[in-house]
């Protein structure tokens, strides 16, 4: 009888956890699904491939159909290699940002706000679906980023972004020296895992 309870109890836990995708499709419409609710975010456009030692990153250019730009970035990590910090440290990392206003957080979706050093911020979505991967876009000004935000089911005062930057191209810092300065992935900790 206590393992009846204890599996409904473990059932109930992970039916309740929302679990998001974000991802660039096949034809090349960059898709957030959320909830069983799909969100076409715009179509890919230029497309590059940064490799490095033990990890891939894809960047996309993504039109929206308001015309705006936004910025797709995905890290594939080398299977013996994880993330070593968690989102918003490694997101702070990537951009060389210090400063960030977390908007919401569940799951495996993040909605965080990184300043720049004039003061405004950077509209980021970022989805982990694992140690070994994780996507995220920006550039959303912040009316942008409201919509989104309310068109997903997620109330969020507008008092709270902070005063947003317009991104016109990649700002996220690649490179082999800055990831051995500041890394961001460790050895696969393979004790205690299934």
């Amino acid at each position: 009888m206590k393992n009846l309870i204890l599996l409904i109890i473990i059932a109930l836990l992970f039916s309740s956890c929302a679990v998001s995708s974000l991802q660039v499709q096949e034809d090349k419409r960059l898709v957030l699904q959320s909830d069983s609710k799909v969100y076409m975010l715009g179509l890919a456009q230029d497309t590059n491939l940064l490799r490095f030692v033990n990890l891939d990153i894809t960047q996309n250019s993504i039109k929206r159909d308001s015309g705006s730009v936004l910025f797709y970035e995905t890290i594939i990590v080398d299977q013996a290699y994880e993330f070593s910090r968690g989102s918003i440290e490694t997101l702070k990392i990537i951009f060389d940002l210090s400063k960030s206003n977390v908007v919401y957080s569940s799951g495996n979706l993040l909605f965080v706000q990184l300043q720049v050093d004039d003061g405004r911020y950077v509209n980021i979505m970022a989805e982990v679906s694992a140690i070994q991967d994780m996507s995220y876009v920006y550039g959303y000004s912040n009316e942008e980023y409201l919509n989104l935000l309310r068109e997903t089911g997620l109330n969020v005062d507008a008092a709270t972004l902070k005063k947003a930057l317009k991104v016109k191209s990649s700002i996220t810092k690649w490179s082999q020296t800055r990831l051995i300065i500041e890394p961001i992935l460790q050895a696969l900790d393979k004790r205690g895992r299934f």
